[in-house]
């Protein structure tokens, strides 16, 4: 008859915030998120299946074959729902994710008619190249309405930033800590994972576009930091490696 039940632990903090997603072949994804109580009840409708398409070129127009595309974030309209009809990235581009052919052509095949999305595009050797924009998102919707064929997403040569993380106690080197690419608007740089200093202290941020960032330490979210260090800004162009930043 359609229904569904999921059964999950209750934490003693309070309620816990989850996602659905339903899909079955011939027809269009369907996804909700809530609060998760005993009594929620999320309907997921499943319509005809939309395809959202596009092809992935370098700077020069050429396309860019072989490509991870991933939907960084799909969205509904919300309509009368009481509750939140979207994907953020943090799930959209792990269950979404496509690669380009030899022609750089992408598509997604199976999404809801009236939804829109944004991407992110990784290879490795070229600039991760996320569509999403915080300064200019306005929360109705999102940049590409599913339907269209003729997505052009341009993905430039990669910049590279390569440093050491030292103790301030006489400089030694410090492996094992997470360090985050900020962008606009003091944010994690979107579609961009934490990087990990290696042995001796060393890491490399690579894939990174053009632009100003700064590097900063991640902090943990469960227990007190074991380091804290001041942020450094860092200004790279397309296809630069900045060496040395410490």
């Amino acid at each position: 008859d359609g229904t569904y039940a999921i059964g999950f632990s209750v934490r003693d903090d309070g309620n816990r915030y989850g996602y659905l997603l339903a899909e079955k072949a011939g027809l269009a994804i369907a996804f909700a998120s809530a609060v998760m109580t005993k009594s929620q009840t999320l309907e997921l409708t499943m319509g005809a299946p939309a395809s959202l398409a596009g092809v992935v070129v370098d700077e020069n127009g050429g396309p860019v074959a072989d490509a991870a595309v991933s939907i960084y974030a799909l969205q509904m309209p919300q309509g009368s729902q009481r509750y939140n009809r979207s994907l953020p990235g943090s799930l959209a581009s792990k269950l979404l994710t496509t690669r380009t052919d030899a022609a750089g052509r992408f598509a997604f095949a199976a999404l809801p008619a009236d939804a829109t999305a944004e991407f992110v595009v990784e290879k490795p050797g070229r600039a991760t190249v996320c569509t999403f924009n915080v300064a200019t998102y306005a929360g109705r919707s999102l940049t590409y309405a599913v339907g269209r064929t003729d997505v052009r997403l341009v993905q430039p040569p990669e910049a590279r930033i390569e440093g050491i993380v030292v103790r301030k106690d006489g400089g030694g080197p410090v492996a094992g800590v997470r360090l985050a690419v900020i962008g606009a608007r003091n944010r994690p740089l979107d579609g961009y994972e934490p990087i990990e200093s290696r042995a001796y202290g060393a890491f490399t941020a690579p894939d990174l576009p053009a632009g100003q960032f700064t590097l900063e330490l991640t902090l943990p979210a469960e227990q007190p930091a074991e380091w804290v260090a001041t942020p450094v800004p860092v200004s790279v162009e397309t296809g630069q490696t900045r060496k040395d930043v410490k």
